[in-house]
């Protein structure tokens, strides 16, 4: 997505928490098509890793217009284990309300993009306190497009079965893939689409965009 933006001609400022080697992969990239690029490190489990992480976008690259809140992690746990669910809703909910708002605050207008999930409401114990807190992401969503208009459009795309998973050999992805209505995999491409839809609609706030082939049916 980042690169993406970057051949549409935008600046970036890009977060990540551990993944030092790759994110300078992207910033090479996009500075090779003339784009400015800032990095900013931070951990949003950390119970203040959200706080001032925009302010300091904003004084990197004045003029912030987007935020892409796309920080996830996808591990195993239930509600027997409150402690995993704690972190779960920190990163997925807690950090993008206090991104959200201080860019709501500090950009004065643009939008905010949330990264969700198609299969939200399938009851899969092994993930569900995952589902939960992009439950709630899917919440803030609406309840930010309407707290922040009309100077701040919020949307989000729910990506199905882009990738195969971390150890996942193919097989499982593709049986998840012929599960799906439409039978093919959306690519990495439908999640760009999505993207541009949102950035060249100025009519859309409070909207999912379903990257799933139909698969949240």
């Amino acid at each position: 997505m980042a690169r993406h933006l970057a051949r549409r001609g935008w600046n970036l400022i890009l977060h990540y928490h551990s993944s030092r080697e790759e994110v300078e992969a992207v910033q090479r990239d996009a500075e090779a098509l003339g784009r400015k690029v800032h990095l900013l490190q931070r951990d949003l489990a950390g119970e203040h890793g959200a706080r001032g992480l925009v302010a300091e976008a904003h004084e990197r690259l004045p003029g912030l217009r987007l935020l892409v809140n796309n920080a996830s992690v996808f591990t195993k746990g239930d509600l027997g284990d409150i402690d995993h669910l704690e972190a779960m809703v920190r990163i997925h909910g807690l950090a993008v309300a206090r991104l959200s708002s201080d860019f709501h605050r500090l950009a004065g207008g643009g939008q905010v993009v949330n990264l969700i999930d198609a299969q939200l409401r399938s009851y899969a114990p092994a993930f569900q306190n995952y589902r939960i807190s992009k439950l709630f992401l899917e919440e803030l969503t609406r309840q930010s497009a309407l707290r922040f208009a009309p100077s701040v459009r919020v949307n989000a795309i729910a990506p199905g079965p882009i990738l195969p998973a971390e150890g996942d050999n193919g097989e499982r992805f593709e049986e998840t893939v012929a599960r799906t209505p439409l039978k093919k995999a959306p690519g990495l491409d439908s999640i760009l689409r999505c993207l541009d839809i949102l950035l060249d609609n100025e009519f859309l706030t409070g909207q999912v965009l379903y990257a799933d082939s139909g698969q949240h049916l």
